[in-house]
């Protein structure tokens, strides 16, 4: 019972978006995963299976959702994202649900190339949505960002960002998270879309220039650029596409 109403509360606040302030803050956790030599279709299939039977319907354990890296370094590899608050965590112990991965899932995998579990949190002052729906897109340009040690003008840039959109009325959408764990300080930032013929805009859309001179003043924009530059040690650019048949909806 415990785990179905941890399932039901981590839906709604994945679909609407709206997280409550006596809310528990959702974990957001991520591995990639890369099949061996021709048996792709196999591990992709033990994952599909793994989600239906324990990540769907009243007694899944908690929702997953899976994603193909289309470009960078990570291309043709599997992400799997777990969403779970810190009680789950704690109480989590299916051990039936571990023993079907290691058996229908390892086997097929190349364990020399797996990036082993990060755990991220969605930023809500860091993100926007102008564009009136919430519904989930085909893909995501993703955006990381590794700054340095004590960049604390990170925080001031986003949210100044996040102002620049909603005062002048931007129909963008993006999200952002803070990596929890690892050694270097890294940020992301998700642009849904659906369509490739969107692609080229869609970072000219968010960082919109003149949209954020015109609220935060004349020549404010390449100010930002210069602390921006100056606190950014390395930025990393990956599309990732949603796929429904290995989620949990």
């Amino acid at each position: 019972m415990k785990n179905k109403l941890v399932l039901s509360v981590l839906f709604t606040l994945l679909t609407s978006s709206i997280f409550a302030q006596d809310s528990e803050e959702i974990i957001y956790g991520s591995q990639i995963w890369f099949a061996k030599q021709g048996l792709s279709a196999k591990m992709m299939k033990g994952m599909e299976d793994k989600t239906k039977k324990f990540n769907r319907g009243e007694d899944a354990t908690y929702p997953m959702y899976t994603f193909r890296y289309r470009t960078g370094p990570y291309t043709g590899g599997i992400q799997r994202v777990s969403a779970r608050t810190a009680s789950n965590l704690d109480s989590y112990n299916n051990r039936e649900e571990r023993q079907y991965f290691r058996k229908h899932v390892v086997p097929y995998a190349d364990m020399s190339r797996i990036v082993r579990t990060k755990l991220w949190t969605r930023q809500d002052d860091h993100s926007y949505n102008g564009s009136g729906s919430d519904e989930r897109m085909k893909y995501r340009l993703v955006v990381f960002y590794k700054v340095k040690p004590g960049s604390y003008q990170w925080d001031g840039l986003r949210k100044k960002l996040v102002e620049a959109h909603k005062k002048s009325g931007s129909t963008a959408r993006f999200s952002s998270f803070r990596l929890l764990s690892g050694d270097v300080t890294t940020f992301s930032l998700i642009i849904p879309f659906d369509s490739w013929e969107d692609y080229t805009s869609l970072e000219s859309t968010v960082f919109n220039e003149d949209a954020y001179n015109s609220v935060h003043g004349k020549g404010s924009w390449e100010e930002s650029l210069k602390v921006f530059t100056s606190i950014v040690k390395e930025r990393e650019v990956h599309v990732r596409e949603y796929l429904p048949e290995l989620s949990s909806e």
